[in-house]
């Protein structure tokens, strides 16, 4: 690994870590045990380090979801393995991130909202079109009124007057809102199987 992937491996986990309005170069330097000189040598500011990281971690996080679609073998099977990518990776996140970068990351928070636009809206919309279609899902759903709205709820689990941090657990939020999400857009048939499927998985752990 370059030093220019240390600087930005380091910067992410302490961003998820911390928040990022409250770590600074500094932390960064130590991190890594390099000279904030160094890191200037390959980042002009913080804000450009925000960006790379995040435009980074999207990137990524849009081949496993894509990578998730494809590979699961019915709609049920899809949204409870987004649940345990989504878990997974918010078990060590900050819940002040998203609120610092819209706040103080324009560029950045710009970077967010295309990837939930044109990404994660996009697919879970066509989840929805085929669940109905398969008779899993309700016939009677709004499929865009809902997508935006389950894409609400993920980011209304990071506000912290909500959900105070010291109350609550960002992972636990993020699955009961699932569990709610899912029990309202299914039929009976497609909560049938969602039990079968779980119940099943579990015997597999």
């Amino acid at each position: 690994m370059d030093t220019r992937e240390r600087i930005l491996e380091a910067a992410t986990e302490l961003f998820f870590r911390y928040g990022i309005k409250t770590v600074t170069m500094d932390d960064i330097s130590r991190e890594i045990y390099v000279s904030k000189k160094t890191i200037y040598q390959y980042f002009k500011d913080k804000s450009e380090i925000v960006l790379t990281c995040t435009s980074g971690r999207l990137e990524q996080q849009k081949e496993d979801l894509k990578k998730i679609h494809e590979d699961a073998k019915d709609v049920i099977e899809e949204l409870v393995k987004l649940t345990g990518f989504f878990r997974k990776h918010l078990l060590n996140m900050n819940p002040t991130l998203l609120y610092d970068m819209q706040k103080y990351y324009p560029k950045a928070w710009e970077c967010f909202v295309s990837f939930r636009e044109h990404c994660a809206l996009d697919l879970l919309s066509e989840t929805l079109r085929k669940g109905i279609d398969q008779g899993y899902f309700r016939s009677g759903l709004n499929i865009e009124i809902i997508s935006r709205m389950r894409m609400e709820n993920v980011e209304m689990a990071f506000n912290t007057k909500v959900f105070p941090p010291k109350e609550f657990e960002l992972a636990e939020v993020q699955l009961q809102m699932f569990d709610h999400f899912i029990h309202g857009i299914c039929t009976r048939k497609g909560l049938e199987y969602l039990e079968n499927y779980q119940k099943q998985a579990e015997v597999k752990d």
